[in-house]
């Protein structure tokens, strides 16, 4: 009996156990140490392939500036923990950290996909454990290691949905392959995004429709006779945001010209000015895209054969080699007649000139290759034929990394110097002379060069007001009339295409964000605070 008493649990281990069977937000971030600010700033940045240790290593201009303090990275995690304990099912946060795990090691790399998607297969998990419908080795949470094990797991089992709130949906297309629906409201878009995981098919977590619906229609494209289970694609070209049903990106070009085509020639026919999707590569004739590839190559040509060049005149060890091979001539000059070429002695640099032109001189479908890799990398968020010569740069810049001569320069260069513009799209060699246009502009403030307004048809080019951090004040050649409208005045010290320029370099180091105001998922930009951007 005293044995038993002994043993028997009293009020305080009871009391013990619970402590530590309940959620605490110091220790979840402890547990998952820099891995969970590592992937709001990866989130941020737009690089959500990249790993927690790719982060590290990432030379970015963003991470350069801002050198985060340890109390800013443990503002970051918190807010993404506040965020996901908000979207967790159940009373006590249990799933809390499991979720903030696969948003940490890139599982489920963006947060508002932990909200909504992954959130709503948590609920279906939690409901069905509770009714005791998950077997042994189904029903423990830890033992998912990722959330696409959790999906799949999940999409075996039934869940009852009320349907009697199918929401309001417009069909806009049909023929005998696809039919296409643009949903009204969040009821039409969980009706018909039922079984995949948008996060603007979210019934239980954070539903993010209203936020996409704001920018501009969700397309809905619904196969007859689907090639996979479950096929569908939810299209939404403000975002340039074109999925699959497990949320995977898709690529545009095969899904409109191969798997619909003809769904795609509608699209076309039925352009919006905001979307330019007859300026998407993947539409673009091969026949054009080989022009502008020899009209780029024909400017870059002699840039790459002057360094080269320079190379080869400030090279003494090329001379002193040529001297002790005797190639001079009486007077003890070289003789540049019988003198063998400079790659003779350095191969290297001539398979650097070889290699600038492979890849820069690029055939039609590794140009749209290029378009895709530089999209992957982050180095390029458009599509669009008129930003090729950035694809072009960061292929460069891919290819020759870790060579002996790298392409960093002539990467920098092409950026720099080349433009597409026009109708048909042509390349031209762009060379304003930068320091002329800070010396003129030094000083003085965008309001100074330019009008800046919303509702501005007329504007060179427009910053996106409102959206998420990711999203806010990314430039665009897209009017909208909620977006904040540039139309320079003062084109004599200013380039209008250079601007545009130093606003994607300004969006893409995330120096929007010290200006954003209100919530971490959605923050607006003022007029003012465009108008007043110092210049110079």
């Amino acid at each position: 009996m005293l044995g038993q008493l002994a043993s028997a649990p009293t009020l305080n281990s009871h009391m013990r156990i619970e402590q530590l069977l309940e959620y605490d937000r110091n220790r979840a971030r402890q547990a998952l140490g820099d891995g969970l600010w590592l992937a709001a700033v990866r989130d941020h940045l737009g690089k959500t392939r990249l790993s927690s240790e790719q982060m590290r290593n990432l030379q970015n201009p963003y991470l350069d500036q801002v050198r985060l303090s340890t109390e800013q990275q443990q503002q970051l995690a918190d807010h993404a923990l506040a965020e996901i304990e908000s979207a967790d099912p159940s009373t006590n946060k249990k799933y809390t950290q499991w979720m903030a795990r696969q948003y940490a090691n890139g599982s489920e790399p963006k947060l508002e996909d932990v909200t909504s998607t992954l959130a709503d297969y948590v609920d279906k998990f939690h409901r069905l454990n509770l009714k005791r419908k998950l077997p042994a080795g189904e029903n423990d949470i830890s033992r998912y290691k990722t959330a696409k094990q959790l999906y799949s797991v999940m999409d075996r089992y039934d869940d009852p949905l009320d349907d009697s709130d199918q929401g309001k949906a417009d069909k806009v297309y049909e023929d005998g392959d696809v039919k296409v629906v643009i949903p009204r409201d969040q009821a039409a878009a969980c009706a018909y995004g039922r079984q995949t995981r948008w996060c603007t098919a979210a019934t239980k977590g954070l539903n993010y429709f209203e936020q996409y619906n704001r920018d501009g229609p969700l397309y809905i494209l619904l196969p007859k006779s689907p090639q996979t289970q479950g096929e569908k694609y939810q299209l939404h070209f403000p975002s340039r945001s074109y999925m699959d049903q497990d949320d995977d990106p898709v690529d545009l070009g095969w899904l409109l010209t191969q798997r619909f085509p003809a769904l795609g020639q509608w699209f076309l026919q039925n352009d919006h000015p905001g979307w330019r999707l007859r300026d998407n590569i993947a539409f673009v004739s091969d026949d054009t895209l080989q022009r502008l590839s020899d009209e780029i190559w024909e400017i870059v040509q002699p840039v790459v054969m002057n360094e080269y060049s320079q190379w080869e005149s400030h090279d003494d060890g090329y001379h002193d080699w040529l001297r002790e091979r005797d190639y001079v001539d009486e007077d003890g000059n070289i003789d540049w007649e019988r003198a063998p070429g400079y790659n003779k002695y350095n191969p290297e640099a001539w398979d650097w000139v070889q290699n600038a032109e492979q890849y820069v001189h690029l055939q039609p479908a590794d140009l749209r290759t290029a378009v895709a890799q530089a999209n992957a990398y982050g180095n390029m968020d458009s599509w669009d034929i008129h930003d090729i010569e950035e694809a072009l740069a960061c292929n460069v810049l891919i290819q020759l990394r870790g060579e002996t001569y790298d392409g960093d320069g002539l990467s920098q260069w092409i950026s720099k110097h080349i433009r597409v513009n026009g109708n048909p799209p042509s390349a031209q060699l762009y060379s304003v002379d930068h320091r002329v246009v800070r010396e003129n502009v030094n000083g003085r403030r965008l309001r100074d060069l330019a009008r800046v307004s919303t509702n501005m048809p007329d504007a060179d080019f427009w910053v996106q007001r409102s959206g998420s951090a990711k999203t806010l004040g990314r430039p665009s050649h897209s009017y909208n009339p909620d977006s904040i409208g540039i139309k320079v005045t003062a084109t004599a010290v200013l380039d209008p295409r250079y601007l545009f320029y130093v606003f994607t370099h300004l969006h893409n180091t995330g120096a929007f964000a010290q200006q954003a105001r209100g919530s971490f998922e959605l923050q607006h930009l003022r007029v003012t605070d465009i108008a007043n951007l110092p210049i110079g």
